[in-house]
């Protein structure tokens, strides 16, 4: 091979780099606005239901669904029992995982309900993590001049447009990591009973209410 060759070689093959690099950065920046989208639909319907100051019995069927169709609960769920997910039979699972929803679900709902009829739901902003998720930034405004509250949203696509969110970061502290602390230390305190967490579970599900 000559040195023109070569030459012509190498560089069709940085031309070749350079286009899937730019296919790849396309993509990535599609995704980040879609995920962007994803979430202001989100938080637009979720403060549409807030909007005419319900009462927490009244918002509960309206939020459940917003929370159950755009939060991974399962994934979320198992992630915050962590190491003892295994441990636990499967019909411990399976309870574990349907507190763990309503209690999310009721948790929110009640916080939520609480919020002021004016605020609103900015998105600043996202960035890739990893190959699959997005943390998208925002931030909701509040009134009365109190300051903003800035709240990242882990966001996965699964694909076809699906996305669903994996954790929430409110001023820089993830829920998740949160609550897998807080259950760890449950389960640790009782001798590493995990129906001792399921039995508070349900006593937190029963209190999370109007």
């Amino acid at each position: 091979m000559n040195r023109r060759t070569f030459c012509g070689l190498m560089a069709a093959m940085m031309l070749a780099l350079s286009a899937t690099g730019l296919v790849r950065t396309a993509a990535a920046e599609a995704d980040q606005a879609a995920a962007r989208s994803f979430m202001q639909t989100l938080g637009d319907n979720t403060l549409a239901v807030l909007s005419s100051d319900p009462t927490f019995n009244q918002a509960l069927p309206q939020l459940r669904p917003l929370f159950i169709q755009n939060f991974d609960m399962p994934t979320i769920g198992r992630f915050v029992l962590g190491r003892y997910w295994n441990q636990a039979t499967p019909s411990q699972q399976t309870t574990y995982t349907d507190l763990f929803t309503e209690m999310v679900v009721r948790t929110y709902t009640r916080r939520f309900v609480g919020y002021d009829v004016g605020q609103t739901f900015q998105i600043d902003g996202s960035r890739a993590d990893g190959d699959s998720d997005v943390i998208v930034q925002s931030q909701i405004i509040q009134t009365g001049g109190a300051p903003p509250i800035a709240v990242d949203w882990r966001v996965r696509d699964y694909g076809g447009g699906n996305y669903k969110i994996l954790d929430v970061v409110i001023e820089g502290v993830s829920m998740a990591a949160t609550q897998r602390s807080e259950f760890s230390s449950i389960i640790q305190r009782n001798g590493g009973s995990i129906d001792a967490l399921l039995n508070l579970m349900q006593d937190n599900v029963n209190q999370a209410s109007g």
